[in-house]
């Protein structure tokens, strides 16, 4: 190849690449994030409760509905997650079996980029095994959060 191959290669390649950062940031018409919305998650359980500590993992699924006016966006969503959530404390074994939750969302959209709170009660239950004796109990609890979407 000769130099002005190159030469020519590589500028139509800034070129491309300079067009894929513009369509990021310049997405054309403001999107949308009214109407529903459902998926997975997976995360981690790290913690405690009173003075047993917990560790392990939780995934499940969501589903939620949202509207919007402009740049502001409201909504509603909740979750459902089986859980693998164990520790030890009290002379037993704490293990959490399912979290859930059902929560308020509102946000704002800064173009394709939507930053959002959320609160609302959140549910679990959980078994407690010492010396051969086994408890079952639902805790009730509250959730806050922050996240964004793209």
């Amino acid at each position: 190849m000769g130099k002005q191959t190159i030469v020519a290669v590589a500028l139509f390649a800034a070129a491309a690449s300079a067009a894929q950062a513009q369509d990021f940031y310049n997405p054309g018409p403001s999107p949308t994030f009214a109407g529903v919305e459902a998926g997975g998650m997976i995360g981690a359980g790290v913690g405690g409760a009173g003075d047993v500590d917990t560790t392990g993992v939780a995934g499940g699924a969501y589903v939620g509905y949202n509207l919007q006016n402009g740049p502001i966006v409201g909504g509603v969503e909740a979750d459902a997650m089986p859980a693998a959530v164990n520790g030890n404390g009290r002379g037993g074994k704490l293990s959490q079996n399912w979290l859930t939750s059902a929560r308020v969302r509102g946000g704002y959209a800064f173009g394709n980029i939507l930053a959002y709170g959320t609160v609302g009660p959140a549910w679990a239950t959980s078994t407690f095994d010492r010396g051969g004796y086994s408890t079952d109990k639902s805790l009730h609890g509250y959730t806050v959060g922050v996240g964004g979407e793209v």
